[in-house]
């Protein structure tokens, strides 16, 4: 029960602040929370575009788990989360957006020679670097290691997507990265097998509905976001 009451009061709290907020003509806050790589590379890149859609309204991102984003979700400090769809949302309202698929990309001075690059040979045969905070990732790849019989050990681990793209760049490493990834200035080979199906997963944005039926802003932002994402 105290659990409970404690959760109603944070409820009541939050929904008087966003009372003042309007009362006093502030410009409502709309808090996005996703893992560091996914807002970096699509959110950051379009809600430019979105925020022209609401003037009187002020973003903030945050980089968040996906348990967290659940819990704030559910406590309305955050009012658009993007989760894993098979993350479990109960009472929240999901929708699902698209599909993050992977692939390895080998820049050119390390693909093998002779015969066809493999994902089997990618894995196995170079150097490769890994973000070690995509936790979906990371266990896919036991799996899929598992599943070819080959031993995957990086040579190097790193904290965020973009820091992979920068290795590869290099030239000198190779990276397990979504295939909607863009890497200029590198010549390279993206293998993409049936294989790595095992990494994929949809996609999803998800929000409480009592959060915004206080600030109407999240619907006008949820549907411009979830448009241009599946774009």
């Amino acid at each position: 029960m105290g659990m409970i009451l404690a959760d109603l009061v944070q409820q009541q709290l939050g929904d008087l602040a966003r009372f003042q907020e309007q009362a006093l003509g502030l410009p409502k806050a709309v808090v996005i929370a996703a893992d560091a790589n996914f807002l970096v590379s699509r959110i950051c890149p379009v809600i430019g575009k979105v925020s022209r859609l609401v003037p009187n309204c002020r973003f903030e991102l945050k980089t968040m788990r996906t348990d967290d984003i659940l819990d704030a979700l559910h406590q309305q400090t955050v009012s658009l989360g993007f989760i894993p769809n098979v993350a479990k949302a109960k009472g929240l309202r999901t929708k699902p957006l698209f599909d993050l698929r992977y692939g390895v990309f080998v820049p050119d001075r390390l693909v093998p020679r002779g015969g066809t690059l493999t994902a089997e040979r990618a894995l196995r045969d170079c150097p490769h670097v890994l973000d070690e905070s995509d936790e979906v990732l990371r266990r896919g790849l036991i799996v899929t290691a598992e599943t070819l019989r080959v031993q995957f050990k990086p040579t190097m681990t790193c904290s965020s997507q973009v820091e992979c793209i920068a290795a590869v760049r290099s030239g000198f490493y190779a990276s397990v990265l979504p295939l909607s990834v863009s890497i200029v200035d590198c010549e390279l080979r993206i293998v993409d097998e049936p294989v790595f199906d095992m990494l994929s997963y949809k996609v999803a944005v998800s929000w409480n509905e009592r959060h915004c039926s206080v600030n109407p802003h999240v619907e006008t932002i949820r549907e411009a976001l979830s448009e241009s994402l599946q774009d």
